[in-house]
């Protein structure tokens, strides 16, 4: 997340989100395979269902739309998800296979 800032000063907004999408796969990849015993399989089955479509989705309209909304709009996101981390914090919420799937396709979006 802090990457993204310096991604979208060096190339612009559009190819700094599918740069991030790679470094991210790659980091997440070893992770995979280095704690693959405690993958919880039914949550991330949960959340996949929902947000391949979304990411898939995602891309599509980040093409689509110009660049200063993109700009806007991933500044909007990642200042917003500021008190929505705190709030969800301060309520020690569980998260059941159910919000996975919900959550899921608007995140991956």
């Amino acid at each position: 997340m802090m990457l993204m800032p310096i991604l979208v000063i060096f190339f612009g907004p559009q190819p700094a989100v599918p740069i991030m999408a790679i470094g991210a796969v790659m980091g997440n990849l070893g992770r995979v395979c280095a704690w693959r015993s405690e993958i919880d399989w039914r949550a991330l089955a949960a959340y996949c269902s929902t947000s391949v479509p979304g990411a898939a989705l995602g891309v599509h309209t980040l093409l689509a739309l110009p660049p200063h909304v993109v700009d806007i709009a991933l500044g909007a996101f990642f200042i917003g998800m500021i008190p929505t981390r705190r709030w969800i914090a301060s309520r020690s919420a569980k998260i059941s296979l159910l919000h996975l799937a919900m959550i899921g396709g608007p995140w991956a979006f």
